[in-house]
């Protein structure tokens, strides 16, 4: 790993609201739980009329490499944001499971790796049908340059949204 400053947002902001940002980006990450899947660039995520966010999300739709004590697993993103990422993963992981992501992040010019850990959040099986779970994770420790090439691709300022702030 280089030498490059990181974030490591811990246990800092919360949602005055909903309690610890933990819980907030699971509620985020819910929200969206049923609509389809859309890989357009910068297309913000939507949930209901009444929704709030601390840190706006992109749809996504591309491979992610989940690091697990067991070794390398492939998943595929559903949403990304400056605090975290939603994906959908062929075995459920208990809340709180701490974990290393990888991922090529579309920019100008190229593709660009982006790299973190966090603690899962939330973890849903998909449906009865399919063997597969929508896994949403709190991302702790991320580089800088990291958390604003999201931001970038996302299309906000590095540090979110400061509308729910106070």
């Amino acid at each position: 790993m280089g030498t490059g400053s990181r974030t490591k947002l811990g246990h800092g902001p919360t949602d005055h609201q909903n309690g610890p940002l933990t819980s907030s980006l699971a509620q985020e990450c819910a929200m969206t739980s049923n609509s389809p899947i859309d890989s357009s660039p910068q297309q913000p995520a939507q949930g209901g009329p009444d929704e709030r966010r601390r840190w706006q999300r992109a749809r996504a739709e591309w491979p992610i490499s989940v690091q697990l004590a067991d070794g390398t697993h492939q998943a595929r993103i559903r949403d990304v944001s400056q605090a975290g990422v939603c994906f959908f993963l062929d075995r459920p992981l208990a809340e709180m499971t701490m974990l290393s992501i990888e991922f090529e992040l579309p920019v100008d010019g190229g593709r660009r790796r982006v790299r973190g850990s966090g603690a899962v959040v939330r973890c849903e099986k998909i449906s009865a049908a399919i063997d597969h779970y929508e896994i949403a994770v709190y991302l702790q420790d991320m580089a800088d340059p990291d958390r604003a090439t999201i931001a970038s691709y996302v299309g906000e300022p590095v540090g979110g949204s400061e509308s729910n702030a106070g």
